[in-house]
């Protein structure tokens, strides 16, 4: 059993992830309202200025959807983030729940990680794609906190697996008992 200022904590942490998650429901879809903003800040996102022509609507639908996209990855770490302080405010820190959650903040952050290298690339298309010939790009970057952010994701995974196998072994051991 985890002490009672640990699972304290937790309970804390678990309502702080919940009030971030309804946040990101609350005000990134009502941010999307605006197809001159996300076009803005789509520009902004690749470090390049606008060009002459206009964004037609696909290309709109297409930024709306990879930002929605990305909303529900964030919001499926952060589910799991949630599930784990469940969890540890239950005192269940080794246990094949936390284990799973665990592992899933992993999965999801390396999935968040990949979708942030393909960012630059399909914005940069995407944002050139009504342009006239000629006028089209693509651009792609890769910088320090990709790679941090799948380091992070995978020693996650790493331990979320090692967890749930320190489980399967004491569980093992206690049969023997």
């Amino acid at each position: 059993m985890l002490p009672r200022r640990t699972r304290h904590w937790a309970v804390t942490l678990q309502w702080m992830t919940w009030v971030t998650m309804l946040a990101l429901v609350i005000l990134i879809p009502y941010s999307l309202f605006d197809p001159d903003a996300l076009v803005a800040q789509a520009h902004d996102s690749i470090s390049k200025a606008p060009g002459d022509w206009t964004t037609g609507s696909s290309a709109i639908a297409l930024l709306i959807g990879a930002s929605l996209l990305q909303l529900a990855v964030t919001l499926l770490i952060l589910w799991h983030m949630s599930r784990l302080f469940g969890c540890y405010a239950k005192g269940e820190a080794l246990s094949l729940p936390a284990a799973r959650h665990i592992r899933g903040i992993g999965i999801w952050t390396l999935v968040r990680a990949l979708m942030a290298v393909l960012h630059t690339p399909f914005v940069s298309l995407v944002l050139s794609i009504d342009a006239p010939t000629g006028q089209r790009s693509l651009s792609i970057a890769i910088d320090s906190h990709l790679v941090a952010l799948s380091l992070v994701g995978g020693m996650m995974l790493m331990i979320g697996m090692v967890i749930a196998q320190a489980v399967a072994i004491a569980r093992e051991n206690e049969s023997f008992v």
